[in-house]
């Protein structure tokens, strides 16, 4: 487990978490995609939810619905 998250890993997460998955986040601060969910939901960092499925994602839900967990899927895509 990591230590406690540092002020640059914070404001990086502040600054990129609209645009970027959680999972590419937390390969760039080395941390687990679920680290940085959470560390998003404890600092109010909200996504907007109700979008519509893009090609990028029908396409990553289609190769990886047999090669890795729905919540892996789900973390990796922001949905819920």
């Amino acid at each position: 487990m990591k230590n406690a998250w540092s002020n640059d890993e914070v404001i990086f997460l502040e600054a990129n978490y609209k645009n970027m998955h959680y999972l590419e986040i937390g390969k760039v601060l080395g941390r687990s995609c679920k680290s940085v969910s959470r560390k998003a939901e404890n600092l109010g960092l909200v996504k907007k939810t109700n979008k519509s499925w893009g090609k990028d994602d029908v396409d990553y839900l289609i190769s990886n619905y047999n090669a890795i967990s729905p919540v892996d899927i789900s973390m990796f895509l922001n949905r819920t």
